[in-house]
């Protein structure tokens, strides 16, 4: 079994709009079912949905106000060559061993304002002049 991503959709305040549907309960299962279907055939599976309270701001004032968010969460498996959606996976590259301390450090710097001395990194791929 492959990692799974997810994503989000927020499911609208107001139900969407239809033809022949006047009752607001029968607007809201079309639309959450529009949506459902219009993910699924994206290759996202339906996991559940999360009712979540945001602090916003709005008004001439910027007055905080607490909303109530729905969000529509649905995972899919990733695929061998990458991840199913655009985004690509980053594969890891290889990294210089570090450099012990002592060849890093060329020379004190002097005091600084707050007394403490300090050093200067050397360039390990700079020679010396």
């Amino acid at each position: 079994m492959g990692d799974m991503e997810y994503k989000t959709v927020p499911l609208p305040a107001e139900p969407r709009k239809f033809k022949g549907l006047k009752n607001p309960v029968d607007r809201a299962s079309r639309t959450m079912t529009e949506i459902l279907n219009e993910e699924s055939r994206g290759g996202w599976s339906f996991v559940r949905a999360e009712r979540i309270e945001l602090e916003m701001r709005t008004g001439l004032l910027r007055r905080h106000d607490e909303v109530d968010v729905t969000l529509l969460i649905f995972s899919r498996e990733t695929t061998e060559s990458g991840r199913a959606g655009s985004a690509q996976r980053i594969e890891p590259r290889s990294v210089r061993s570090p450099q012990p301390a002592s060849d890093r450090m060329e020379r004190p710097i002097p005091p600084s304002a707050t007394g403490h001395l300090d050093a200067v990194p050397r360039d390990p791929e700079r020679t010396a002049d």
